[in-house]
């Protein structure tokens, strides 16, 4: 009896640990929770179509949607700066290094295009270092293999995303004139209040849009 015992015992604890694997195994990844907050770090590749001119640059992009801010550095090689886009308090600045010029706006994304070359809100990225998902009433989102397709609602841009692991998101943007493609890894930086502060802008051309 005691055999028989030990026995249902080893087949139930077999069953029980089937289904948790084949639980696990089925939930789609792109129903993960996950994270914008914090600060990633990777590179990004703007392309114009139909040219073979491409330009790599390194990007550190600290993202709050708890507190509705964004940072985003574009670097050169050898470190030298590029850009900073800052989102604090619902303004949006941009700083061109290599122009000198400060722009400013309350219309986050028409600012966010002067960087990007563009149409494309600097809120959306919110969602895409979180889930890959955009808001239904804008976009229409499905999961082809490994990737979220995401199609804005005019159909003039496009988002492929990587479906989300832990630390890392892929994403490329594309419209008929250029494209995007990003790869951002989740960094151990600490973020703070310090990393939303304003630039200096004393020594640039400040342009209001």
């Amino acid at each position: 009896m005691l055999r028989s015992f030990k026995n249902l015992y080893s087949h139930f604890f077999s069953l029980l640990l089937v289904s948790f694997l084949v639980s696990c195994a089925t939930t789609p990844k792109s129903m993960q929770k996950s994270s914008d907050v914090g600060i990633w770090t990777g590179k990004v590749l703007m392309l114009a179509n139909g040219s073979k001119d491409k330009k790599w640059a390194n990007v550190t992009w600290a993202s709050d949607s708890t507190k509705d801010r964004m940072r985003v550095d574009v670097v050169a090689f050898m470190d030298f700066p590029l850009a900073t886009f800052i989102k604090s308090d619902n303004h949006f600045h941009l700083w061109l290094f290599m122009d000198k010029t400060y722009y400013h706006s309350n219309d986050g994304e028409k600012l966010f295009s002067q960087l990007t070359k563009m149409k494309v809100h600097p809120d959306l990225f919110y969602q895409l270092l979180s889930n890959g998902f955009l808001p239904k009433e804008d976009w229409s989102c499905r999961e082809v293999s490994d990737e979220n397709l995401c199609l804005s609602k005019d159909k003039k841009l496009k988002i492929v995303m990587g479906l989300p692991e832990q630390d890392e998101r892929t994403m490329t943007l594309k419209n008929t004139k250029s494209e995007m493609r990003l790869r951002l890894n989740r960094s151990k930086v600490e973020m703070s209040d310090q990393h939303f502060k304003p630039l200096q802008s004393s020594q640039f051309k400040t342009i209001q849009i």
